[in-house]
């Protein structure tokens, strides 16, 4: 293998590097997740990041659109469940009501992410 030079990331003036960064309640946002794409990728264009996690995304959508199950490793898997039918009652008036069947997106974390959340 050559020696080839370490690659750093990119230093940006914006108030967003990085992913990590921002007030502690605060929403990370498809923007963030491009920045931190580009602010890492040596050689990467803004519009390429951007486009790189539209397509990651799109992907991930388009699978569970069609049903399959998404992992993804350290951080968790993302699946479809098929939800019954179901008796209910509107909380406002008590009158009995029915839940329709549904399809679902459900989310379980992975051990790590689990353990970095909570400070492990």
């Amino acid at each position: 293998m050559m020696n080839q030079p370490l690659r750093t990331p990119r230093q940006s003036n914006s108030k967003n590097i990085g992913v990590a960064k921002g007030p502690p309640n605060r929403t990370l946002t498809k923007a963030d997740l491009a920045n931190a794409v580009y602010s890492n990728c040596v050689g990467l264009s803004r519009h390429r990041a951007k486009a790189f996690v539209d397509q990651v995304l799109e992907e991930i959508v388009s699978a569970l659109a069609s049903g399959e199950s998404v992992t993804l490793h350290n951080f968790g898997r993302f699946s479809v469940r098929e939800k019954q039918e179901r008796p209910a009652r509107n909380p406002r008036t008590g009158a009995p009501a029915v839940v329709s069947a549904r399809r679902s997106v459900a989310f379980r974390g992975s051990d790590y992410l689990n353990e970095k959340v909570l400070g492990k």
